[in-house]
């Protein structure tokens, strides 16, 4: 986990895990993060990039975040009488 507190906090966030603070030994698999966000330049070290934030979960479907899609405003037409 980030030791700066602002990026360990969004990595917090974005696990979702209710009263969940990682500890020093908290760990965070590769596998939940996109692949432009891991730096592979290096073929004997592979980091995440500075701005990563994992966003790769398998959620139970009650606890996906659901999208609310906005319902466009419809015109009244109006016809001459």
């Amino acid at each position: 986990f980030p030791k700066d507190e602002t990026r360990k906090n969004l990595w917090v966030k974005a696990i979702r895990r209710a009263n969940w603070e990682p500890s020093k030994f908290s760990r965070l698999c590769s596998k939940h993060f996109p692949e432009e966000m891991i730096d592979r330049t290096s073929l004997s070290c592979v980091r995440l990039r500075e701005n990563a934030v994992p966003s790769i979960f398998d959620f139970p479907s009650h606890l996906q975040k659901v999208v609310k899609l906005r319902k466009l405003p419809t015109r009244a037409v109006f016809e001459p009488a």
